[in-house]
């Protein structure tokens, strides 16, 4: 593999000292759609960083409430090596979930470098950027589905390659497209099953349910720490202002399922979305309104991201279980 790298960026480099500072960048939606897509992976990967942390969390937690006021003299250096993430197969899994996120987020961001580059630098790093995508892709895959098989194949690296690689030929516009074409095409599939894959382990890995209770459980060592501190003699602003805090966190707890559920309708979107793009590209269509209305959809989930209030308002069928944590039901 390492031989390969190699040849990889070496061909890439040498065949793009044909490019010039006239070029232009291309007028397509390309680089918008990527973007949009690599924010909606960015809040994803924001919910799953802290899911694979709640174990953690609580254990700050927990040692900031057991060494204070007196206690706090026993705290040590040996104590807080006592503290441990735990390395299970299923947080092994859902670190691969995130890196696979990550990964799409980083397979978006060389597509739209590719599309606006007018450097020889920046095209070098498109493809780097690429490369180093499929290959984290594949690991991820492997570790999800406890396979050997590649999700990128031999001949997919190879095809990339070349396709970049020949940008630096004459006609550099023509190239650029045919490559962002074959590459995005190429890719499709793969895109469908990750994203599917994410969808899949955020509906059954139970993590809402770690979040909701690494919320609750903070929510609770929160309102410990008001009630001592408000004992006191303290000002009614600053009471005031630790309520709303409190009601804030609380609403984190309830808010817990409908963040999953937000972040499994994003994953979904960012699939049909490359779906679309494909369909147009495989068209000779860089530009086009179905790619606009795509690119729209992602940036609405993108801005309203955290609007659980809108998402009760449009949900019909809303459930709550025992701990107050809010579901919509919606087929």
């Amino acid at each position: 593999m390492v031989s390969f790298t190699k040849i990889w960026v070496l061909s890439i480099s040498s065949s793009l000292l044909l490019i010039s500072g006239c070029v232009s960048a291309p007028t397509t939606q390309i680089s918008a759609f990527a973007n949009a897509t690599t924010a909606i992976t960015e809040r994803i990967d924001a919910v799953i960083e802290e899911y694979n942390n709640t174990a953690l969390n609580r254990q700050f937690i927990s040692y900031a409430s057991s060494y204070q006021g007196e206690h706090a003299q026993h705290f040590s250096s040996d104590e807080l090596a006592k503290i441990e993430k735990p390395v299970t197969v299923k947080l092994q899994q859902s670190l691969a979930i995130y890196r696979a996120n990550k990964s799409l987020g980083q397979y978006s961001n060389s597509l739209s470098l590719l599309a606006t580059s007018d450097s020889r630098i920046d095209i070098d790093v498109a493809a780097t950027n690429l490369y180093g995508a499929m290959t984290s892709l594949n690991a991820q895959y492997k570790t999800i589905k406890e396979t050997d098989e590649d999700l990128f194949d031999t001949e997919n690296f190879a095809m990339a390659s070349t396709l970049i690689a020949e940008i630096g030929s004459v006609i550099i516009e023509e190239k650029r497209r045919l490559a962002i074409k074959k590459i995005v095409i190429a890719a499709n599939d793969k895109v469908a099953v990750v994203c599917d894959e994410i969808n899949n382990q955020l509906k059954i890995a139970g993590i809402e349910n770690n979040i909701s209770a690494s919320r609750q459980y903070i929510l609770t060592e929160e309102v410990k720490e008001y009630k001592s501190r408000a004992k006191r003699r303290t000002k009614l602003a600053w009471r005031a202002s630790e309520i709303k805090r409190l009601y804030e966190l609380q609403q984190a707890v309830f808010n817990s399922k409908l963040l999953i559920q937000n972040s499994q309708k994003a994953i979904l979107a960012v699939k049909e979305a490359h779906q679309v793009l494909t369909k147009e590209l495989q068209n000779d269509k860089f530009t086009s309104a179905s790619i606009t209305l795509a690119i729209g959809r992602l940036k609405e989930l993108d801005s309203h991201y955290d609007d659980f209030e809108g998402l009760l308002l449009s949900c019909n069928n809303i459930s709550k279980n025992e701990n107050g944590v809010l579901s919509c039901d919606d087929k």
